[in-house]
């Protein structure tokens, strides 16, 4: 089964981290980040996919990070999984927000986002994006339990959250 991500990661954590250190963000990049975080603000509710998919069970990310979201996905579905997390939906302005405050995008809230399992998610991706919902497919479950996280030729696997 396809695994599927809807929204951005750590859209809002990137919100609150704005507000906390505007100053500091605004002196070194350009005034244009403020607003297009306002207009991000505005763009998306994991209440759309609920409403757009009532049928398909959706996980929905919280406050601890998409590290603890995906363990708990797992535990949810009850299968292991393959995830190649340069997949997952980021904004640019998360990266950069997070280098100038040395925090870490994948430990941050994910609130607003949720991830499913379809046997047709790359469909679901392209109707959630035509009804304005960033959304990918980020991997897929396996037989096992077994946690896979892949960036480019790096392979490891998911510890349990503490």
């Amino acid at each position: 089964m396809d695994i599927v991500f809807a929204g951005y990661m750590a859209l809002d954590a990137t919100l609150r981290l704005f507000k906390e250190n505007r100053e500091k963000i605004l002196e070194r990049y350009p005034a244009r980040i403020e607003e297009s975080l306002a207009d991000l603000a505005n763009n998306f509710s994991g209440e759309h996919l609920v409403e757009f998919a009532p049928d398909i069970s959706v996980y929905e990310c919280g406050a601890e990070g998409i590290y603890h979201d995906l363990w708990h996905f797992g535990e949810a579905v009850g299968k292991g999984f393959s995830i190649d997390m340069l997949s997952i939906p980021v904004r640019q302005e998360t990266i950069e927000i997070c280098e100038c405050t040395g925090e870490n995008p994948y430990e941050l809230s994910s609130r607003g986002c949720f991830i499913t399992e379809t046997d047709k998610g790359y469909e679901l991706s392209v109707e959630l994006r035509e009804k304005g919902i960033i959304s990918a497919v980020i991997g897929c479950t396996t037989k096992g339990k077994a946690r896979i996280l892949k960036k480019r030729e790096t392979i490891s696997y998911l510890n349990k959250p503490r």
